[in-house]
């Protein structure tokens, strides 16, 4: 069961775009950056408007100037631990992998169970749109492969997007399921990934420290904006992670989510998350 995660009522970014249909997409790029005069006007002590205005340079100066800044930084302070190991994956050190076992491309997360937001499988959606138990990693058809990815993004008050990454044996396949402009009817669909795609995915997954990241969430999060959980298993290793989300200078996890989102945009136009 997928309980909806209660958002910080403070609001660090524009982090979710109405689009037609009255759906949601991920807001790529930054609000700074993107309008650089009124920032450049923007109070350090005006609330919600300079905190609109944050890149991860200008919070590494100012985060202790204003204690609002400690909350709406927070999305660029990193909280890896780096006393657990590191790993960094490329298309031919997977390719020299074994192929994953059937129970390592199973969630982590069981079926059945309720979990609490503080606890690290609670944004998993457990159950399919047709009410059956899914707990697999890999896209519907994939028997194995050498990584098994599985991201549930959540945007503001849509119901939940599905993503499933298999890489191996030559081949690399996402499915998504999706609600069409987060209020119309249950979508689901099938790529092939190329080798460019790939490539990009796995240097956001390595930038993204995710195998020494907290498993429960540890960013701050706004009001209606976006949340996530990802799932990997490699030979080896299997971790899941959530956490809200933030915009292109953000950190961690938001970096591997929001590569994925530009993915998903090349190829569907009507994915919350994407």
């Amino acid at each position: 069961m997928r309980v909806k995660p209660v958002l910080a009522p403070v609001m660090i970014a524009a982090l979710s775009l109405t689009v037609p249909g009255g759906g949601a997409t991920a807001l790529p790029g930054n609000y700074a950056r993107a309008h650089p005069g009124e920032c450049a006007k923007a109070d350090i002590k005006d609330g919600e408007w300079r905190m609109m205005c944050m890149t991860a340079a200008w919070c590494a100066q100012h985060i202790d100037d204003y204690w609002k800044l400690r909350f709406a930084c927070d999305p660029f302070v990193a909280k890896a631990d780096r006393k657990l190991p590191a790993m960094a994956l490329s298309q031919g050190g997977l390719a020299a992998a074994r192929d994953l076992s059937d129970a390592e491309t199973r969630s982590e997360c069981r079926p059945g169970v309720e979990y609490d937001w503080d606890q690290r499988c609670s944004l998993i959606a457990f159950k399919t749109p047709q009410g059956g138990a899914d707990d697999s990693l890999l896209p519907p058809g994939m028997k194995t492969a050498k990584l098994a990815m599985r991201a549930d993004i959540v945007m503001g008050p849509f119901p939940v997007t599905v993503v499933r990454i298999g890489i191996g044996g030559g081949e690399a396949q996402m499915t998504a399921s999706w609600t069409r402009n987060g209020t119309g009817a249950r979508m689901s669909d099938s790529i092939k990934l190329n080798a460019a795609e790939i490539d990009r995915l796995l240097a956001a997954l390595n930038k993204s420290d995710f195998w020494r990241l907290p498993q429960k969430t540890s960013h701050q999060g706004a009001a209606d904006g976006e949340a996530a959980a990802v799932e990997i298993a490699v030979s080896g290793r299997h971790r899941h992670v959530q956490d809200f989300i933030g915009d292109s200078d953000a950190v961690e996890l938001s970096i591997l989510v929001n590569a994925l989102s530009e993915i998903i945009r090349t190829h569907w136009k009507d994915v919350p998350g994407g």
